[in-house]
C-alpha cells in the first residue's frame, strides 16, 4: 500500500521524500514488538478531535513507561477495518508502533513561551501577565 502511495504522488513530493530519506519501507512498523491501531467512531460528535486527544495522552503514557513510539497515519486504511472486522462507522486514524528505543533520546530543551505562543496575531509575542507575580 505504501509503495502504491509513493508511486502516485506528485514529482515535487517525490523529490521532498528523497531529500528527507523517506521511502515506502516502514521498518518502524514491521520491526516493532507491537502496534496499536487507533480507530475513531465517525458517528460521534467531535470524534476526530477526541481521537487525537486520546492519541496524545497515549503517547505520553508510552514514553512515561520508558518505551518509544510515534504516530503513523497510513494513506490507505480499508485493509485494517477488513482484517480486524471493524464496524463500518469506525475509521483508522493512526498506527502507533511501540518498543524499546534504539538509542537514548535526550530531553529536548523547552522553547520559550514567547517563541511558540502569540497574542492577538501571529508573530506578536505573548507576554505572560503572571510571570511578574
Amino acid at each position: 500500500m505504501e509503495k502504491r502511495f509513493h508511486e502516485k504522488v506528485s514529482s515535487s513530493l517525490k523529490q521532498w521524500f528523497m531529500e528527507k530519506g523517506i521511502t515506502w519501507r516502514k521498518p518502524f512498523l514491521t520491526e516493532a514488538p507491537f502496534l496499536i491501531l487507533v480507530f475513531g467512531d465517525v458517528s460521534q460528535p467531535y470524534w476526530l478531535e477526541s481521537v487525537w486527544i486520546a492519541v496524545g495522552y497515549l503517547l505520553l503514557a508510552i514514553e512515561e513507561l520508558g518505551y518509544g513510539s510515534l504516530t503513523y497515519t497510513p494513506s490507505e486504511t480499508g485493509w485494517a477495518a477488513e482484517l480486524l472486522n471493524v464496524p463500518k462507522h469506525y475509521r483508522l486514524q493512526a498506527i502507533i508502533p511501540v518498543g524499546k528505543p534504539m538509542d537514548e533520546k535526550g530531553q529536548e530543551e523547552r522553547r520559550a513561551l514567547k517563541e511558540v505562543c502569540y497574542l492577538d496575531r501571529w508573530g506578536n509575542p505573548f507576554v505572560n501577565p503572571l510571570s511578574s507575580v
